[in-house]
């Protein structure tokens, strides 16, 4: 029989899913950093502090073989991790999870409440083989990943909608140190959470892989960031990033760093700040 998820929404950082976990995703401690992989057309972002890690996103999976992350988390020196924050069910996001949870048995995987009778995220789900008590169904909660607070807000979203109008929205900071990644959400949501909370942050993660659908003048502005991150793969055939976005980024003096081009981008916290490891 498939499997299905049957336990109750709960606060996923308030019931200690960010705080709560032992610190074996790290073997060297080394400094709070946030890396950006470069999984080819896709998403996945790494977040380690405290001795710990935390996926945003896993990257797809290719159709036969291992998926991207998994070699990006071994070469960064990664065994295991603590925490998985998916955004969306779209495959370019979610493929590798299966491969993370065969490595990371015990990660919990926080989802965004409004996928809960979603067909693909179920099956995404099933295949990775979790235990109900794993999976976290989130409204949007706060809460702290080792020194970073973490601010998580979900978009309302309905079956037969696009689902990347579902699509988490993730702050995390650390003093001046502060990122904010979107998933794919479009226009619409972005304009929707404009106001519901600072997004000030020195990075911004360019939604939907850098899309003219998404990160608008507007929220570029109320993001403020020094650095955009584009995750996109070479060649696409989206056309990713689109000239637009990478307009409305010179515009507003953004330093663009693209995965296509430069591989995977670290930045590490250094003097109250993200710096780019080089």
């Amino acid at each position: 029989m498939r499997w299905r998820l049957t336990s109750p929404l709960i606060g996923a950082l308030g019931a200690g899913f960010l705080v709560a976990g032992g610190a074996y995703g790290f073997v060297d401690r080394g400094p709070d950093r946030v890396v950006f992989f470069a999984v080819g057309q896709g998403d996945a972002t790494l977040l380690q502090s405290e001795g710990r890690s935390m996926l945003i996103d896993v990257g797809p999976a290719p159709p036969s073989g291992t998926p991207p992350v998994v070699g990006h988390l071994r070469a960064f020196g990664v065994d295991r991790v603590d925490a998985v924050l998916l955004s969306h069910p779209d495959a370019d996001h979610v493929g590798g999870l299966e491969a993370v949870m065969k490595t990371s048995p015990d990660a919990r995987v926080e989802v965004p409440a409004c996928f809960r009778n979603d067909e693909k995220m179920l099956d995404v789900l099933d295949r990775a083989h979790l235990r109900a008590s794993q999976v976290v169904w989130t409204d949007g909660e706060a809460g702290r990943f080792g020194a970073f607070a973490v601010q998580v807000r979900c978009h309302p979203w309905r079956e037969g909608e696009d689902d990347n109008l579902g699509s988490m929205v993730v702050k995390v900071s650390e003093g001046a140190a502060s990122l904010v990644t979107s998933g794919d959400a479009p226009a619409e949501e972005e304009a929707d959470l404009l106001g519901t909370l600072d997004w000030s942050a020195e990075i911004v993660h360019f939604g939907h892989h850098g899309s003219k659908f998404s990160s608008t003048p507007a929220w570029l502005a109320a993001v403020h960031p020094a650095y955009g991150i584009v995750s996109c793969g070479r060649g696409n055939r989206y056309g990713h990033p689109a000239p637009q976005t990478l307009e409305r980024a010179r515009a507003q003096g953004i330093e663009v760093h693209r995965t296509d081009e430069e591989g995977d981008l670290e930045f590490d916290v250094a003097h109250g700040r993200f710096e780019l490891a080089h």
